[in-house]
């Protein structure tokens, strides 16, 4: 089993928050902490990554903005390799899990919209040939109507088409959305002009193979950030299997494409 999470944590220089921070994460057995808007800069993290035990990845911002970093725990740390990074705004990690190479990607989309098109272009273009891919982070993109509440509305721009385009050429889908399909669930939360504003811009996107390990995907509200956690709970164990007796392998019911197969050749069956 290895717990992923990420967070917008609003900033993490303030070095108690850091300790904070890392308190909880594990004290919560979090292996892979997934991290944007850090404000890190070099100077800085020679004071801070004593309070982690384990590795930090991180690709730092400019003017003390952006940045985006991975906390990995001692328990995969030697699992784990920084593969490339860009713009303060990117970082990506290879983990090796049961004889699987996974690329888990972390992004932090800038919320102005030519910016954005832009760096979603430049992360196509920078996508591993591989069919184990983990995208997540702050995307700064609403994927649906039930993504926003208050004065925001969701609207099919540039940026979504660009976001969705990718996701269907790597076979990758939102993972809570297709397990919550009519909830209004959201990862930021602000008061502006005393109205609260309220969207599902973070996301977790993993190929759509990998439905059957994924034991628990859900967000949860925290005091560091207006931003929620987004926890990710796989597993790749391998399932043994022995001679004789067959038995049906029951989490494959949380695999979709699976489901609708099955559901379409039932139908098909009830016609003949």
């Amino acid at each position: 089993m290895v717990n992923i999470v990420s967070i917008n944590a609003n900033g993490l220089r303030d070095v108690t928050k850091f300790q904070n921070f890392t308190k909880y994460c594990s004290e919560n057995y979090f292996d892979i902490v997934v991290i944007q808007e850090t404000f890190w800069d070099d100077g800085i993290i020679p004071n801070i990554e004593k309070f982690w035990e384990g590795k930090i990845y991180f690709c730092n911002g400019v003017n003390l903005r952006q940045g985006v970093a991975f906390l990995v725990s001692k328990r995969v740390q030697n699992q784990v390799s920084e593969i490339q990074s860009f713009d303060g705004r990117c970082i990506h990690i290879s983990l090796k899990q049961d004889d699987k190479t996974i690329d888990i990607i972390n992004c932090y989309v800038p919320n102005i919209m030519q910016e954005k098109n832009k760096f979603f272009e430049k992360l196509a273009s920078k996508m591993p040939n591989s069919e184990n891919i983990i995208l997540l982070g702050d995307m700064n993109t609403s994927l649906s109507n039930l993504d926003r509440c208050g004065k925001t509305v969701h609207t099919q721009d540039k940026a979504y088409k660009e976001l969705t385009n990718m996701c269907d050429m790597f076979n990758l889908y939102d993972v809570w959305r297709a397990r919550n399909q009519n909830a209004r669930t959201f990862s930021w939360r602000r008061i502006v002009q005393n109205v609260l504003i309220q969207s599902r811009i973070d996301h977790i996107f993993i190929p759509k193979a990998y439905s059957q390990f994924v034991k628990n995907v859900y967000y949860k509200h925290n005091t560091f950030s207006d931003h929620s956690f987004v926890n990710l709970n796989i597993d790749f164990t391998e399932i043994e299997r022995g001679p004789g007796l067959w038995i049906f392998n029951n989490l494959l019911l949380h695999d979709e494409d699976y489901v609708q197969k099955i559901s379409r050749l039932i139908e098909k069956e009830k016609k003949l």
